[in-house]
């Protein structure tokens, strides 16, 4: 509250403080979406590799050519999208 009388009186243009709020404000937003964009990304990436080591233990498990992978790729790229619909509704 000082500080603020005191500014006031000394006659210090207070839109130069206005001015800085307002960018680190549109700093914290942009790094907010970055962040944002990058856990989608990762958790993307994340679950689609799960589901195809998923698939590719099961092929060599029951010595199968390729088809468990391709289902369990198909199974995670699901979920994937699914999980990144979920968390942008959610925000």
């Amino acid at each position: 509250m000082k500080l603020r009388i005191f500014i006031y009186k000394s006659g210090v243009d207070m839109s130069k403080f206005r001015d800085k709020k307002a960018k680190q404000k549109e700093l914290k937003d942009i790094a907010r979406g970055l962040s944002m964009i990058s856990y989608l990304g990762v958790m993307m990436l994340v679950t689609v590799a799960v589901g195809v080591f998923i698939g590719v233990v099961l092929d060599k498990f029951l010595k199968t050519n390729f088809i468990f992978t391709l289902v369990f790729s198909f199974f995670g790229i699901l979920a994937a999208f699914r999980n990144m619909y979920y968390q942008i509704m959610k925000k």
